[in-house]
Formats: C-alpha cells, sequence, structure tokens
C-alpha cells in the first residue's frame, strides 16, 4: 500500500513538471492541437454496496492532432492519435479474488475530424474514432475494439447564435 502512494507522488510530481516544462495543451484555431491530462478521483464508497466498498481511479493521457486545410479552403482534415491509462482499485468486494484488485486499462485510438464550412451560415463536423482498450493480460477480441462516431450539422441563426443538429454513432465490435 505504502508503494503505491509513493507510486502515485511520483506520478503526480513528474505530470506536473512535465505540464511546467512543455505546455498542457496547444490550440489552433477551435481545436485542440496537442495535450497531456491526469485526473485522480480519490476512494469514493460505492452506492448500494454491501459493508465499506470504496473504488477509485487514476487517468492519464496524451494526444496529439495534425491538422490540414484542404486546397478548397472550405474543409480542414484533423488526424489525431492518442493513448490513455486508467487504473481502478476496488476495495472490500467479496467477489474479487484480491483485496485490494486493481484493474489497469490502456488505450490506443485514431481519430479523423473533417470540418467542412459549405457557406456563412452552415457547417459540418465528422468524427470518426476507432479505438483498442484493453488490460492486454489476455489475448485481444473483438469485444476490445470499440468504435465511436459523430456527425454534427450547425446553422448560425446570427453572430451570438447557432442551432446544432447531431448525430452519435457508437459500436462495440463483439464476436
Amino acid at each position: 500500500m505504502h508503494f503505491n502512494k509513493i507510486r502515485t507522488i511520483n506520478k503526480v510530481g513528474f505530470l506536473t513538471l512535465l505540464m511546467v516544462v512543455l505546455v498542457a495543451e496547444g490550440y489552433g484555431q477551435d481545436f485542440k492541437l496537442a495535450g497531456i491530462q491526469y485526473n485522480n478521483y480519490l476512494k469514493s464508497e460505492v452506492k448500494d454496496g454491501s459493508e465499506n466498498q470504496e473504488i477509485d481511479f487514476q487517468e492519464f493521457g496524451v494526444f496529439v492532432n495534425f491538422p490540414k486545410r484542404l486546397k478548397n479552403n472550405k474543409t480542414v482534415l484533423i488526424n489525431g492519435v492518442g493513448y490513455g491509462f486508467v487504473e481502478a482499485t476496488m476495495n472490500d468486494f467479496p467477489s474479487l479474488a484480491s483485496n485490494p484488485y486493481d484493474k489497469k486499462l490502456q488505450e490506443f485510438y485514431y481519430q479523423l475530424v473533417i470540418l467542412h464550412q459549405w457557406n456563412k451560415k452552415w457547417g459540418l463536423m465528422v468524427n470518426l474514432k476507432p479505438t483498442l482498450v484493453s488490460d492486454f493480460e489476455e489475448k485481444l477480441s473483438s469485444g476490445d475494439f470499440v468504435f465511436q462516431g459523430a456527425v454534427i450539422a450547425t446553422r448560425t441563426l446570427n453572430d451570438k447564435l447557432n442551432r446544432c443538429w447531431c448525430c452519435q454513432y457508437e459500436s462495440f465490435w463483439n464476436s
């Protein structure tokens, strides 16, 4: 238990130093070019659970996006890649083999975003994100692949008001 606290402190210190030395996020236009994130969710009691069940999470992620404006000057393609790491610790769960029980997941993804401006009033965004998520302790299966997508059309009613029509899609490839 003591080793985990030291490891957590080292991770937080390293990430803080990295964010100060580099830049946490770089922006271009209205989208992020690159970023680093770290979230730590402290132990919380599980509602409607048996006695004293607790769970906590730590998340770490990095991403980089590469925008390219097409020759028509109305369309921008954004290619991005990212990595994420999540560690969940569950305490006092009688159905689990060990106490505490740690689960570590890693995420690798590619993201394609297409931004197109038809005219001053109408725009379109298409976002496709195939993802591999696994603990890599067992053989990869189709359940480790996730495909997410969204199509968003916007219409500018005036300079301060936009109307948005959205369609989102998420698929888990199961065998």
